[in-house]
């Protein structure tokens, strides 16, 4: 404890040791500029080298900013929009469906195995109502399409796909 101790102190006075000399150091040998402009000559030289310098600087502003414009051309138009959030929804549908489909021929499979198992969350007819949005509901220990669901989404998106293009147009 007592070398620890004296290790850690002796490391705290080294580092401040050196701060110290630093700025002692720093102090004494950072030479001053003390610029100063006699000519009005050498007044307009500096004048015209800033002048320069600043209209170099707005140039390359301006060329940033268009080439900024240019990467950020593709704008899509509404329609195409509500086409992909249409078939991202008809995509969900046709998902969750060939997933039950799986979970439908794996229970078969597994037989009475599966009546056996430990209950999991794709059991639950809660879980298929969120995520099939009510299109695939357990009956009987099978998962089954209820097609009048899927009709219904299907004329409902069309429905506000037209409505919402209307307010666009």
């Amino acid at each position: 404890m007592k070398k620890g101790l004296l290790f850690v102190l002796a490391y705290g006075v080294i580092i401040l040791l050196l701060i110290g000399i630093g700025f002692f150091y720093s102090k004494l040998f950072v030479p001053t500029t003390n610029v100063s402009i006699d000519n009005n000559k050498e007044k307009s030289e500096f004048t015209q080298s800033f002048k320069e310098a600043l209209r170099e600087d707005k140039e390359r502003t301006e060329k940033k900013k268009l080439e900024e414009n240019n990467n950020n051309r593709w704008n899509p138009s509404p329609t195409f929009i509500l086409v992909a959030v249409s078939v991202g929804a008809v995509a969900d549908i046709v998902i969750v469906i060939l997933w039950a489909r799986h979970e439908n021929r794996k229970n078969q499979d597994m037989g009475l195995e599966s009546r056996q198992r430990k209950k999991r969350i794709t059991d639950s007819t809660i879980f298929w109502w969120i995520i099939g949005l009510g299109v695939v509901q357990k009956r009987h220990e099978k998962l089954v399409v209820d097609w009048r669901y899927v009709i219904a989404y299907i004329v409902i998106g069309f429905a506000l796909k037209f409505w919402i293009s209307k307010d666009f147009v």
